[in-house]
């Protein structure tokens, strides 16, 4: 695998990451009781976070796939548009509902964002879904069946996975006790995936039977989550993000280099091999830099609540 495509897959798997918490909190945001408190100690920093990392690896995409990218947006431009709209709404209404200084408005934005980042993260996930399984349209083409990315077999069970997943992850990082609902989430998400990986996605599934070994490591971080978890100790809750991070970086390396169901290899569309040294360097100098003005950001933000 090519340096440059390593990096891309590692901000696409910060960028994920970011957006399963994001969504938990989304979920728990119409769920009005006291656990909005709690998250909000953790979204107020970070919303600004997850939309610039988004951003970040949006143009790193460009860059690492110059010739890809233009056919991905016309095929797509109708729901790449929307979730931009999305996006924006979701930035603008949690920000007012953090100045509002009524708890009846307070409430109603922060349904709006939640309502707002489910949408667009179904979006999102309707795209990488349908253009991993290539069930919508072959490239080339002028453009996708925009009803067909949303409504298939393999977008519905990855959909569903991906919120059971969701409310999994949300119910350790918030320490929320319902064993019911923990167990019966991971599960139920295993097998979607499961299913829509064997039916739909069978690149991805001949290099995961090849290269069984390589969720050993997510396997493991799993297990020491969910004991520490059922301990009511709260260092589960700082392995979420690093358990999240390794499966998606797992799952994106294991589907590599293949997407529309195989019918594209990224190889072929790589930025030229004279520019990818510069294009993986200025990533990964940017990619520092970024990180720590975020890190700054957290602090002062954490200081100002402190206040």
């Amino acid at each position: 695998m090519d340096a440059l495509v390593f990096v891309n897959y590692v901000l696409l798997a910060i960028s994920l990451t970011l957006v399963t918490l994001e969504l938990g909190i989304a979920l728990l945001f119409l769920k009005k009781d006291e656990r909005w408190s709690r998250a909000m100690d953790y979204i107020a920093p970070i919303w600004e976070i997850t939309g610039t990392f988004i951003i970040f690896f949006i143009v790193n995409l460009a860059a690492t796939y110059p010739d890809l990218l233009p056919i991905i947006d016309t095929m797509y431009s109708g729901p790449i548009l929307v979730f931009a709209i999305l996006l924006i709404l979701r930035n603008a209404f949690l920000a007012y509902s953090e100045i509002s200084g009524n708890d009846a408005n307070t409430g109603r934005m922060r349904t709006i964002y939640s309502i707002s980042t489910i949408i667009a993260v179904v979006i999102a996930l309707s795209v990488l879904t349908s253009a991993l399984s290539g069930s919508v349209a072959s490239v080339g083409s002028s453009a996708a069946n925009i009803l067909y990315v949303f409504v298939n077999l393999p977008n519905v069970l990855l959909i569903a996975a991906a919120l059971l997943i969701t409310v999994f992850i949300t119910l350790i990082f918030f320490s929320i006790k319902s064993a019911k609902l923990l167990y019966s989430s991971l599960m139920l998400s295993a097998a979607l995936a499961a299913a829509a990986i064997v039916a739909y996605l069978p690149a991805a599934l001949s290099n995961i039977l090849a290269y069984w070994y390589s969720i050993v490591p997510a396997a493991a971080l799993l297990a020491v989550m969910l004991a520490l978890y059922l301990k009511d100790d709260m260092r589960a809750r700082f392995i979420v993000p690093v358990f999240l991070f390794t499966v998606f970086l797992t799952f994106e390396m294991l589907s590599y280099p293949n997407i529309f169901n195989g019918a594209v290899n990224l190889n072929s569309y790589l930025a030229p091999q004279a520019s990818r040294y510069y294009i993986s360097a200025i990533t990964v100098i940017g990619g520092v830099f970024l990180t720590a003005a975020m890190a700054y950001f957290i602090y002062i933000q954490r200081l100002r609540r402190k206040v």
